[in-house]
């Protein structure tokens, strides 16, 4: 059981912190696990990528505004895609140097293929344990602090109007 130790703003930021590391390790290993069962051959970031690119294609630029990462972070990334043939660089005809990236068939049904949150995993039965009413607190007070230093609010309203159940879209 972890308990509360310190006082002020910086023990309260090293605190959640650490509890934000907890929580996203188990949820990268748990969407491990399940790309791992899928036999499909990618990796959580690869897998996020795909699963942007269901919504709407998208330049790397865009894609590392929306993932909050270097851009440099994703050519390595885009680069096994499309050589697994899941994701294809596209043209875009209004401007020769906007590269948009699409997921091909291929990536479409990977995507489909992997559900994004499963019965078994740790974050849903740990929300299942708070209950309802706690879990919307919890949702809403971390909606908050993303807010607080979100650069682009682009990116957040773009992550929440995602329905991640909707099939995705092919190139």
């Amino acid at each position: 059981m972890i308990h509360a130790v310190g006082v002020g703003p910086g023990a309260d930021a090293q605190r959640v912190r650490t509890l934000i590391f907890m929580v996203g390790k188990s949820v990268m290993r748990d969407l491990d696990r399940r790309l791992d069962a899928s036999g499909a051959g990618i990796s959580g970031p690869q897998y996020s990528v795909m699963r942007l690119l269901s919504e709407e294609s998208a330049t790397i630029t865009e894609l590392s505004s929306r993932m909050m990462v270097a851009p440099a972070t994703l050519v390595p990334v885009v680069d096994a895609l499309e050589r697994k043939g899941f994701v294809q660089r596209g043209v875009d005809p209004k401007d020769r140097r906007r590269i948009p990236l699409v997921l091909t068939d291929a990536g479409a049904e990977v995507v489909t293929r992997v559900a994004v949150v499963a019965g078994p995993d740790s974050l849903v039965q740990g929300l299942s344990g708070l209950g309802r009413e706690k879990a919307q607190q919890l949702q809403a007070l971390l909606i908050e602090l993303v807010n607080q230093f979100a650069e682009d609010d682009v990116v957040l309203d773009r992550a929440f109007a995602m329905n991640l159940n909707d099939p995705p879209r092919a190139g």
